[in-house]
C-alpha cells in the first residue's frame, strides 16, 4: 500500500475523489427582467472558484475547485444576445479536482461572477463603459460582497 501523505491517493495507491469535493449538479441559463442573462452553476457544496476571460473567441472560464462534474449533459445552448452556449466538464481529477465551465460569449458583455446559495452565478449584461469589462464579486469577511473591475484585480495603473 501507498504510505504517502500527499493526499493525492486513498492510502492504497489509487486516486480517489476528495471527501470534501462537491458535485456540479446542474446548469441553468435564464433571462433576467432587464434583458440580462443568468447562468446558474448548481453545486452540492460551496466551491472555491476562479475566473478567466478570453478574447478570441470571447469566452468566460469558471474553474470550480474541489468539485466533480455530476451531470451527464456537457453542453447547454442559450437563446441570448450575450451567450451562445455553456460547456462543462471535469478539467482535473485528483487533489484538487477541478470542474471547468466555459461560457461562449457574444460580443463583450458586462460579466459579474459571484457565489450564491447553492452554487455560482454568472450574470451577463449590456456592454460596459470603456475600460471596464469584467466585474467580480469577491468574498469579504468584513461585510457584503464588493465589485472589482479588471484594473482592481491586476493592479493596473
Amino acid at each position: 500500500p501507498c504510505r504517502s501523505t500527499c493526499g493525492a491517493c486513498d492510502g492504497e495507491g489509487s486516486r480517489s475523489i476528495s471527501r470534501r469535493a462537491g458535485k456540479i449538479s446542474g446548469i441553468a441559463i435564464t433571462a433576467g427582467p432587464a434583458g440580462e442573462t443568468f447562468v446558474d452553476i448548481s453545486t452540492t457544496r460551496r466551491a472555491a472558484y476562479s475566473v478567466l476571460q478570453l478574447a478570441n473567441p470571447p469566452r468566460l472560464v469558471v474553474d470550480l475547485a474541489e468539485a466533480q462534474a455530476g451531470t451527464r449533459q456537457r453542453a447547454y445552448t442559450a437563446s441570448s444576445a450575450h451567450l451562445k452556449a455553456v460547456r462543462v466538464g471535469q478539467f482535473r481529477e485528483g487533489n484538487p479536482s477541478v470542474v471547468r465551465a466555459v461560457a461562449d460569449l457574444v460580443g463583450a458583455p458586462t460579466v459579474d461572477v459571484h457565489a450564491q446559495p447553492g452554487g455560482v452565478r454568472i450574470e451577463l449584461d449590456l456592454a460596459p463603459p470603456p475600460g471596464r469589462s469584467l466585474h467580480l464579486r469577491l468574498p469579504d469577511s468584513s461585510g457584503p460582497a464588493r465589485r472589482t473591475g479588471l484594473n482592481g484585480l491586476f493592479g493596473a495603473a
